[in-house]
C-alpha cells in the first residue's frame, strides 16, 4: 500500500508545451542567429517570427509594400499553406492569416496628435499571427525530416 501511494505521488504527469513554448523550442533548434535557415522547417519558423517581431516590437514601422516582409507573407502562402500537410480549409486559413498580417501593416490611417501627422494601424494582426504560429508548429511536427534547399537554389526567399 505504501509503495502504491508513493508511486501515485511521484508519478510524473506529462505536460504538453504551449504553442509558444513549442515554437521557441523549434526556433532554437532550427533558426540561425542571422540569415536564412538551412531547412524549410527553419525558414517557415523564421518567416513567422520575423513578421511577429515586426508587428509586436516595431509596430510595422519597417514594413514597406513589396519589400522583404511581403516576401515572408508570400513564402508562407507558398510553403506553410501546404496541401500535402493540411486540408483545404486549413490551407485557406493560413493564406487568409498571412494576408491579414499584410493588411495590418499596409492599410494605415492618418491621425493627428499634437499637430503631428502619424500613421496608425486600422487592423489587428494578433489573431492572424497566432494562427501562423500554431500552423508553423503543426507543419514542423508533421514534417520532422529536414527539407533542404534544392541543388542550385541559394535562398528560400528571393526578392524579385
Amino acid at each position: 500500500m505504501i509503495s502504491w501511494l508513493k508511486a501515485q505521488f511521484t508519478k510524473q504527469t506529462k505536460v504538453e508545451p504551449s504553442t509558444e513554448e513549442r515554437f521557441g523550442q523549434l526556433w532554437k533548434a532550427l533558426v540561425p542567429v542571422g540569415g536564412e535557415a538551412e531547412t524549410l522547417q527553419g525558414e517557415i519558423l523564421r518567416s513567422v517570427g520575423r513578421l511577429e517581431d515586426e508587428y509586436n516590437r516595431n509596430g510595422n514601422i519597417n514594413w514597406e509594400p513589396g519589400d522583404y516582409h511581403c516576401e515572408f507573407v508570400e513564402f508562407l502562402k507558398r510553403y506553410l499553406a501546404d496541401r500535402n500537410t493540411f486540408d483545404q480549409k486549413t490551407v485557406q486559413q493560413i493564406r487568409d492569416a498571412a494576408e491579414k498580417v499584410r493588411l495590418a501593416a499596409e492599410d494605415l490611417a492618418t491621425e493627428y496628435e499634437n499637430g503631428q501627422e502619424i500613421q496608425v494601424q486600422k487592423h489587428s494582426a494578433d489573431e492572424a499571427l497566432n494562427i501562423l504560429m500554431e500552423r508553423a508548429v503543426e507543419w514542423c511536427d508533421k514534417n520532422p525530416k529536414p527539407i533542404y534547399k534544392p541543388a542550385g537554389q541559394d535562398f528560400w526567399i528571393t526578392l524579385e
